[in-house]
């Protein structure tokens, strides 16, 4: 394999995070092939340096203005962007467009205008951008997480972290270019983002909601003045001034590197390095606070100094279980200016260094300090693991596992291996004002991908209002089933009842209701009985799978939460004289449904049916949106079911499935009936949208909704993949599943036709994940054999297209196996008693205890 070529856009003392390991570690492997800079003098030292230091031939160099000359010459495959912070859309937009991907030094830029441009032309480039956020991946920092994901304090409610810049590291933003918001956007975007990365990495979840507070309280010269220190304030820079003992002074003159990279560039760009930190002109803050409000309910109180007398972190995680603080004080966090080794600014009035720490205070028992081995290297170890992800051929896997979640009830297949973590960078708020966020996919162990992190940047970068998907406007509400007397059946003055004219009574099931606007919504049970054993089940809505039976012995109770997805046919209605309808367009038997009508319905079933209490709360999660036919939908009544109505057990309680398939759709019915549109009307940035059709589509004798495998087929396929690309949504493929068709060999004949194949093309054709369920119901019905395969068809067998409870519930678990293995982002979500399942190996149909709901019909389902 040839070596990937780079190109480096600015010159400055960060380059050398990048120059060093390309030429140190991993030269066989990349090729420097341009240095872009203002000025020629820092990219001649980087040249000397190379030469001295490992023999390499100069680079060749660039000016900013010859970027797309350079990119022409040089023909790079990434671009590093490493340039004044302002500057980095410019360079990144440009690279993107000409087909190349790009690394950029945090931030990814420094306002929401900037970073749309950016997404843009990832989208439409299809490129790849990475943001190098190193600070996790210290081995403490990485410990911290393993702990909060094991539960060790349980569910986290709160987090707050200060962190200190001494007068050292914290001055030296004062003496820079990063001193004047226009370049780095302050201090909440060029630093803060590696805490808020940390912490959103940490807890696994996303920004809803910020207010935050920034001022200039130390540097700048009025503050010097009005505490008496005019002395320090009489010169702009330091070199050649007459600075006495000014604690705050910089020679350029005393560092060779420093020389040559800046003192000797002034001529060039006129920059200087060493600016007086008590001038006038300073417009970033020197001392920021935050408070952040998660979608799962977590509060982060944040806080930065940047004049302290020492350096370092506090953390601590309060849960539901204990507490963990994390201390990080070692002295003055030096730049590495350009040789580590050469350079040594000294440290003025830092604190000795303390080491770091981990402390865990469990509820009732006595604190412990978590054993860990020293940490080296820069960043803790941090910056080999990100050059290592970033320059090497043979990366290691992601590192880290799935956070703490809802607890659910063990599946009846073992684990193969657990989810790959996704991380959700963010950036700043600079004012007291709030503002929604969303998600970001995840890169690799070392860096974040940014492709989708517009709200983010807004929410926790800029504090300025940007649309996001709000929680419906529903006041929590909280429901005491003991004794259930108290309450009487579902009306709708009252909002909340038992409904279908069941109530609990004994061991038999029952449903209540809750009036509830379209939204997502936690719903947190607590199941049991004071004085006997229970064993509850728990169904949502058209009969989604929320909960398996949770046994509960006598006195003992369970706290179980899930998200649940309630939606109306209602659509904003277009405009005058525009095509469009304001509703979906429901089929008879979707009439007066669970799945579309005015309430949150909860099933509650199983061998002992027993609920102490419900609580039901709005929420802002991530949603997962299904798009496909009937052996997708949500069935509504027994023996049919879907595999989608299953695939919420397999998710925690921080993500919602709205599944909106529907039977007897095809692309073409969906797109009529306005079900898309309803879709596009709901996503947000950051969702997911799983697609699969086919069963009906191949259907010539539907001459209105037919479309052919390679051309109209394929041609809907694609543009329901660009309308959700266009919406910052991850669009995944599914093959339909198999028709139970077994040919005399005992495997599966596959009545699907070019179908699937033209998927799995327009999957790869796009870049985008397929779930090859085709592939998966095969495996299973074949491990079944042609005969007790019937037990996983509806109406006993005599349906070859359609499952049962049993066969629907493999199908989910094939798909959330597929999503664990292909869609890393997504399998973060997954429940942490799933780790893997296997089609070829389907659980016996006597494990799996899912009773029949009861509501049942001989109807015959659409489609087939």
């Amino acid at each position: 394999m040839p070596p990937q070529r780079i190109a480096l856009v600015g010159t400055g003392g960060r380059a050398l995070s990048f120059v060093e390991p390309v030429f140190a570690k991993y030269r066989a492997h990349n090729e420097l092939v341009a240095f872009l800079d203002p000025s020629p003098t820092r990219m001649a030292y980087y040249n000397e340096l190379i030469a001295a230091r490992w023999s390499a031939a100069p680079v060749p160099t660039f000016a900013p203005a010859q970027f797309d000359e350079m990119l022409r010459a040089t023909r790079p495959k990434i671009v590093i962007v490493c340039s004044v912070d302002a500057t980095h859309h410019d360079y990144i937009v440009r690279a993107l467009r000409a087909g190349c991907d790009v690394i950029t030094e945090k931030p990814l830029t420094i306002d929401a205008e900037k970073c749309a441009a950016i997404l843009a032309a990832q989208r439409e480039s299809g490129r790849r951008v990475r943001v190098a956020f190193n600070y996790r991946w210290g081995p403490f920092r990485t410990k911290v997480r393993e702990l909060l994901a094991g539960g060790t304090i349980g569910r986290v409610q709160s987090v707050n972290l200060e962190y200190l810049l001494d007068t050292s590291h914290g001055a030296d933003y004062f003496r820079r270019w990063h001193s004047h918001l226009a370049q780095s956007g302050g201090l909440l975007v060029h630093k803060s983002t590696h805490h808020f990365d940390l912490v959103n990495w940490w807890l696994d979840a996303i920004p809803a909601q910020v207010f935050a507070h920034g001022a200039l309280v130390y540097y700048g010269k009025q503050n010097a003045l009005a505490r008496g220190d005019e002395r320090w304030t009489r010169y702009p820079r330091y070199t050649g001034a007459e600075t006495g003992d000014d604690p705050f002074k910089l020679d350029l003159r005393e560092s060779e590197s420093f020389r040559k990279l800046y003192l000797d560039a002034e001529k060039d760009t006129g920059y200087l390095r060493d600016q007086n930190v008590f001038r006038d002109g300073i417009d970033i803050y020197d001392q920021m606070n935050a408070l952040v409000r998660y979608r799962t309910g977590q509060v982060l109180n944040y806080s930065l100094v940047a004049y302290s007398p020492r350096e370092g972190m506090r953390v601590t995680f309060n849960g539901d279980r204990g507490r963990l603080e994390y201390h990080e004080f070692i002295g003055s966090h030096m730049n590495r200016a350009v040789v580590s080794s050469e350079f040594k600014l000294e440290q003025h009035g830092s604190a000795e260094a303390e080491g770091e720490w981990i402390r865990v205070f469990p509820h009732f028992k006595p604190s412990y300090l978590v054993p860990m081995p020293p940490a080296t290297g820069p960043h803790g170890g941090a910056d080999e693991v990100m050059t290592e992800q970033l320059f090497s051929p043979l990366r290691p896997p992601t590192r880290g596992t799935a956070p703490p979640a809802t607890n659910r009830a063990r599946p009846p297949f073992s684990s193969a291996s657990p989810p790959t973590v996704r991380s959700r960078p963010a950036r700043r708020s600079s004012s007291p004002t709030s503002s929604r966020s969303g998600p970001a996919r995840s890169a690799s162990a070392s860096s974040s991908d940014m492709r989708t992190s517009l709200r983010v940047l807004a929410g926790l970068a800029l504090g300025i209002a940007v649309p996001g998907r709000a929680a419906p406007a529903f006041a929590a509400r909280t429901f005491d089933l003991t004794p259930p007397a108290k309450l009487g059946a579902f009306a709708a003055a009252a909002g909340a009842g038992f409904d279908l004219g069941t109530r609990p009574q004994g061991d038999a099931p029952f449903y209540f209701s809750v009036a509830a606007p379209e939204g997502n919504y936690r719903v947190t049970v607590v199941l049991g009985d004071a004085a006997a054993p229970a064993a509850t089940l728990v169904r949502a809505e058209s009969r989604r799978l929320m909960l398996e039976t949770v046994r509960t012995a006598a006195g003992a109770f369970a706290e179980r939460s899930f998200i649940v997805n309630v939606r109306r046919a209602a659509l904003p209605p277009p405009p005058a004289n525009a095509p469009g309808a304001d509703t979906v367009a429901l089929k008879p038997r979707e009439q007066g449904s669970f799945t579309w009508d005015d309430k949150l319905t909860l099933e509650f079933n199983g061998p002992a049916p027993r609920v102490r209490s419900i609580r039901i709360e709005p929420v802002d999660v991530p949603t997962v949106f299904l798009l496909g036919d009937s052996t997708v939908t949500d069935q509504r009544s027994d023996p049919a079911a879907s595999w989608g109505q299953m695939l919420p057990r397999f998710f925690r309680a921080d993500i919602a499935i709205a599944n909106h398939a529907e039977s007897g759709e095809t692309l073409k019915s969906f797109l009529a009936e306005h079900r898309l549109a309803k879709v596009l009307s709901l996503v947000r940035r950051g969702d997911w949208m799983l697609i699969q059709f086919g069963h009906n589509d191949q259907k010539a004798n539907w001459p209105q909704t037919y479309a052919e495998a390679h051309t109209t087929y394929r041609a809907y396929l694609e543009s329901f993949i660009a309308e959700a690309k266009l919406r910052g949504v991850q669009p995944v493929l599914v093959t339909s599943p198999e028709r139970r068709t077994f040919a005399s060999d005992g495997k599966i004949h596959s009545t699907h036709g070019d179908y699937p194949a033209v998927v799995r093309e327009v999957a790869a054709e796009e870049n985008i994940p397929c779930l090859d369920l085709r592939a998966a119901s095969a495996a299973f019905y074949e491990a079944l054999g042609p005969q007790r395969a019937l037990l996983a068809f509806n109406d006993g067998g005599k349906d070859a297209t359609h499952h049962n409870s049993y066969g629907a519930y493999v199908l989910a678990a094939s798909v959330a196996d597929a999503i664990r293995v292909q869609v890393p982002a997504l399998a973060a979500h997954l429940a942490p008693d799933f780790a893997g399942f296997d089609p070829h190996r389907p659980p016996p149909l006597e494990s799996l205890a899912l009773p029949p709901s009861p509501v049942r019909t001989d109807e015959k389902i659409a489609g087939n």
